[in-house]
């Protein structure tokens, strides 16, 4: 059994294995389960379980957890403070003082990663500044690159967007022209005081 929401995008494949292929001590049978990925989950964290239905008396359902990310032809890549797994860019407890600046980098790739286009910004908070800066190396390289500057600037009001229940998460929404990855959200995390 999967999580409904994407069980769709998983096969399962059971294969009772022949007694020689046990290769733990004391097995008297086994299975091979294999789970494949079909196309079309969007990009992102897989968090999914698998339940197994036993005849044990002690343990009637096995479940296993299954992780990973699915890659796009965009990966976002950062210094300090940066989460690729869950596109989160945590700049802590910022002084309205001094402020944060935290630069990112937005690598495109594939076939079609000269004729991508990237949209400007919209930013939750609003008075969070986010620039996206022009494309480097259409053209010439692997992957064609766009640096993104995430200020929060002095004087800013106090705020609290730590993801809580005092407060949610800024975002940063780029829409993109790319027929499978329309959008592009990265979530800030912060809070200024």
């Amino acid at each position: 059994m999967l999580t409904e929401a994407t069980a769709g995008f998983f096969d399962i494949d059971l294969q009772q294995l022949a007694p020689e292929d046990l290769h733990v001590k004391d097995a008297r049978s086994g299975y091979r389960v294999r789970l494949t990925l079909k196309p079309g989950l969007r990009p992102g964290v897989i968090q999914q379980t698998i339940s197994l239905a036993t005849n044990l008396r002690n343990r009637p359902n096995i479940e296993v957890p299954v992780y990973g990310i699915v890659d796009s032809d965009f990966a976002i890549m950062g210094g300090k403070g940066w989460d690729s797994t869950l596109r989160k860019v945590n700049l802590g407890n910022v002084s309205r003082d001094t402020g944060a600046i935290r630069k990112l980098t937005i690598f495109v790739r594939g076939p079609k990663r000269d004729e991508i286009v990237l949209q400007p910004p919209v930013v939750t908070p609003k008075n969070v500044l986010v620039s996206l800066g022009e494309p480097q190396g259409k053209g010439e390289a692997k992957s064609v690159r766009y640096p993104l500057t995430i200020e929060i600037p002095k004087g800013i009001p106090a705020m609290n967007h730590l993801g809580n229940d005092q407060g949610d998460f800024g975002k940063i929404t780029i829409n993109t022209n790319h027929p499978d990855v329309p959008q592009l959200e990265i979530r800030l995390q912060f809070a200024t005081q």
